[in-house]
């Protein structure tokens, strides 16, 4: 039989040794778009699929014709758009490179190109 006291310490051991679940958990988020320039967005999702999911439901509410257009993990995403309903996507590790990179990206395909929306996960 084993003394209360080495189980008590085999506990403490167990306890501060197990990895940390909760540090290590994903965050997603998505961005789809309709060709009339209605879009969807979502983010700190527990998956992919329910990011993705939610973003094109957003849009399908507000237009037929929509697409997946970007999904991020632990980052930002942007879109970036002109009048006449040309766009863009870009993730990054923060607001700032996402919409960069989103406008440098429509600007230089389309021209005009201003950021519509753009959403951060919590971590």
């Amino acid at each position: 039989m084993m003394k209360p006291v080495f189980l008590t310490l085999i506990a403490t051991f167990l306890t501060f040794t197990s990895p940390q679940t909760a540090d290590a958990r994903d965050y997603f988020g998505a961005i789809a778009v309709a060709p009339n320039g209605a879009y969807g967005i979502s983010w700190d999702y527990s998956t992919r699929g329910a990011a993705t999911n939610r973003a094109m439901n957003e849009c399908r509410n507000r237009a037929r014709g929509c697409r997946s257009a970007l999904w991020f993990r632990n980052a930002c995403g942007a879109l970036a758009m002109n009048d006449y309903n040309d766009w863009a996507t870009a993730w990054g590790s923060n607001r700032g490179v996402a919409q960069n990179i989103a406008l440098r990206n429509c600007n230089n395909r389309f021209g005009g190109c201003y950021i519509k929306r753009w959403a951060c996960t919590s971590r």
